[in-house]
């Protein structure tokens, strides 16, 4: 009966620990499960697996976690108990309140696509699409009639047969930023347009708005498997903070720098919008300075932990989101698998003291550089594709095999075009004659990525298929997943 006791406890202590280092990610997947539940009529299973895992372990953390369940689905049924559901269009009458504005691009026709809010009174999160060139001004709300259709869960499009402006008298939040947000992504695409090529201006105006105006270029990426590239996430957030570190490091103080820092990842959010992956990556740079500020260094999963639950209370419409899915769960896979496979890899090439490659004869000490890279690259590769399977697999149906071979270098090329730009626009701002050159050369680099890109090996250029993944087999194979890796990323010494 002891030794029965004693094979429990060594088996739920590395899960303890866990958790216990990591309080805010076990806060934020309850509330998670707890809003889903009422927004997306999630899987009972889900809920049901987590608190029975929980109440294994102890029962501090079965407390929180059921509390914040609860707390979960009672924030959601509170905000949109009274959402209509509008499976079919029905006319409706209300104040529409814009938060994004970007351009559509349909195989037939160009316009816009704005976002807000729609209030019937009821408050709705609404999306509408206008063709041609002309537009209303984002900068104020306005009254809209038309026919209303549920698009998914609590996401509604609306069809507009009358749109009418409220004056200032009539509306006291009437200023919105979509506008001057959009009229600042114009202005950087003009100045790119001015200064490289066409082909150029399109795939770095993408890579730094997240605004895709090209279709062709939307289906290469996701052909190569690098759709994540087109959309700003933690890995543009960390180029930004890197980028902008190197060089204010050499003019101010740590703390005077981080504090600019701070400016300039604030700017680029507003500048960039309340996606699901931008709102997570901005509150965890946030999170990750301030830490710099008050001399703490939280943990990445505590940061990933807190950064869901604030975009959670934000807006629990959110979860529903792909990018929001695929976001969290590529951070995961990298902050958990990631570990345990470089680990592995060390076995296959040790890592080399500074003294070792010394001694080591031409070129020897090249080539453990590039296969240490490549060692990395392909791990973090096969970290994120791990996590991210069944949900590809769930939404889309498929896994394009290119993605394996191509995300071994194209975020390092697409990160380097980026560093070449920002540069380059300030020098030509500057003086034209100095800013040139380097805008040359990323142009020329750019192009040849984009070739790359355009014409990849047609041997490559297929894809692993799955007609059809339930959500409960989805749910099982993360819950393993994480399980098995949260026993192997704690041993303790007993």
């Amino acid at each position: 009966m002891i030794s029965q006791q004693n094979a429990s406890f060594r088996f739920a202590l590395p899960h303890r620990l866990f958790w216990k280092e990591n309080p805010a990610l076990l806060l934020a997947i309850s509330f998670l499960l707890g809003t889903s539940s009422y927004l997306y009529q999630l899987n009972t299973l889900f809920p049901l697996i987590w608190s029975v895992y929980l109440f294994s372990l102890h029962f501090p953390s079965f407390f929180r976690g059921a509390c914040f369940l609860i707390l979960g689905w009672g924030y959601a049924f509170f905000l949109h108990q009274d959402a209509p559901r509008a499976e079919t269009p029905r006319f409706i009458q209300g104040i529409f309140s814009v938060s994004s504005l970007q351009p559509h691009h349909s195989p037939f026709h160009k316009g816009f696509l704005y976002k807000g809010t729609l209030r019937i009174p009821e408050a709705l999160a609404c999306s509408i699409c206008l063709q041609g060139e002309e537009r209303p001004l984002a900068n104020q709300d306005y009254w809209v009639e038309g026919f209303l259709e549920e698009r998914s869960p609590f996401m509604y499009t609306l069809k507009v047969k009358e749109w009418k402006g409220l004056s200032s008298r009539k509306t006291v939040w009437n200023w919105r930023l979509a506008e001057t947000r959009y009229r600042a992504k114009e202005t950087f695409r003009l100045c790119l347009q001015e200064t490289t090529s066409p082909q150029t201006a399109s795939l770095l105006g993408s890579l730094l708005t997240g605004d895709v105006e090209e279709r062709l270029l939307r289906y290469e990426f996701g052909r190569a498997g690098l759709q994540h590239l087109l959309s700003v996430s933690g890995f543009h957030f960390a180029l930004l903070i890197a980028f902008f570190s190197t060089f204010l490091g050499l003019l101010f103080q740590e703390w005077i720098k981080t504090y600019l820092l701070l400016f300039a990842v604030t700017l680029y959010f507003l500048f960039i919008g309340p996606a699901p992956a931008v709102i997570r990556s901005f509150f965890a740079a946030i999170l990750y300075l301030i830490g710099k500020l008050l001399g703490r260094h939280p943990s990445a999963l505590n940061l990933l932990g807190c950064s869901m639950l604030f975009e959670l209370i934000f807006d629990p419409l959110l979860s529903g989101h792909i990018g929001f899915q695929l976001s969290f769960l590529s951070c995961a896979g990298l902050l958990l698998i990631y570990p345990l496979l470089s680990q592995y890899s060390e076995r296959l090439l040790p890592k080399r003291t500074v003294f070792e490659l010394a001694n080591m004869t031409f070129p020897s000490p090249f080539g453990y550089l590039i296969s240490t890279f490549f060692k990395k690259t392909l791990s973090i590769t096969v970290a994120v594709n791990i996590a991210l399977l069944p949900l590809l697999f769930y939404h889309f149906h498929k896994f394009p095999l290119l993605g394996l071979i191509y995300n071994l270098f194209f975020p390092l090329g697409a990160a380097l075009a980026i560093y070449l730009l920002l540069p380059s626009l300030l020098l030509y701002e500057i003086s034209p004659r100095l800013g040139k050159p380097l805008l040359f050369l990323t142009d020329a680099w750019t192009r040849l990525l984009l070739e790359l890109i355009s014409y990849p090996p047609l041997c490559l250029d297929r894809a692993w298929e799955v007609t059809f993944l339930a959500d409960w087999g989805c749910g099982l194979y993360l819950f393993f997943l994480f399980f098995f890796l949260i026993q192997k990323r704690q041993k303790p010494v007993l």
